[in-house]
């Protein structure tokens, strides 16, 4: 028979590799609390592109949100429309669009969680010479 401690200290290193190996979106970088009937920043960046995931959980487990890109630069706000449960957005970014920055804004009509992972890399390089 196997003592009851050796078990737990073998149920332990289980739980911290399962842990470690969940996907990134489920292991969030950050997480947002949008009040009900107002809205909040997700995410902010300049020069950089790539992708956010997200994870939507809401108190009447309909987990949908609005969410809208507002970008820099020649100024604009895109609409994105109504996001449920796990999915995720590109970023908006692209100095040849003339869009130096962007902000992800989020609403709900209830009491929302929102778990953000972010992947991306710096969009283009600037260099300024010096004769």
């Amino acid at each position: 028979m196997i003592p009851l401690r050796r078990i737990v200290r073998i149920q332990v290193i289980l739980i911290f590799v399962l842990l470690g190996s969940l996907p990134s979106v489920v292991r969030a970088e950050k997480e947002i609390r949008i009040p009900a009937g107002q809205s909040a920043d997700v995410w902010w960046g300049v020069n950089v592109s790539g992708s956010i995931h997200y994870v939507i959980r809401t108190r009447d487990d309909s987990n949908t949100v609005k969410f809208w890109w507002i970008k820099w630069g020649f100024g604009s706000i895109e609409n994105v429309g109504l996001r449920t449960d796990v999915g995720s957005l590109q970023i908006p970014i692209s100095l040849f669009k003339g869009v130096m920055a962007a902000k992800l804004r989020a609403s709900s009509d209830v009491n929302a969680i929102i778990y953000i992972q972010e992947n991306s890399a710096p969009d283009a390089g600037v260099t300024f010479h010096w004769d």
